[in-house]
């Protein structure tokens, strides 16, 4: 909105920030039509979200710091029987945070100066 204070198109704000000149297009009428009350995002369609941040905060860290007691790594059923999730919403999780389990190194059955 800056850029079209400034008296610039809505093509150069477009261009200088790398998105659709309708969306700039599309925010300019909000903020004439509401001012800044216009610029609050609208609410979104679908299902409203089912999933805490809590309960991914919980997946990402025992990703992370732990694994299952019968395996090298998690696996996504294997999250999802720890997490009580659905193993599609572990799989969309990991993919979110860039988390592959099974490519993570895991440590050597024995030290190798033993």
């Amino acid at each position: 909105m800056l850029g079209c204070a400034e008296g610039k198109s809505n093509q150069d704000v477009a261009a200088e920030w790398g998105i659709w000149p309708q969306t700039v297009g599309k925010w300019r009428n909000r903020f004439v039509a509401r001012r800044f009350q216009g610029l609050v995002d609208q609410p979104r369609p679908g299902a409203p979200r089912t999933i805490g941040d809590e309960q991914v905060e919980q997946v990402v860290v025992a990703t992370l710091e732990r694994t299952p007691t019968d395996a090298t790594h998690w696996s996504r059923a294997s999250m999802a029987a720890e997490s009580g999730l659905s193993r599609s919403t572990v799989g969309r999780i990991w993919k979110a945070f860039g988390l592959q389990p099974h490519l993570a190194p895991t440590p050597p059955a024995t030290a190798p100066w033993n």
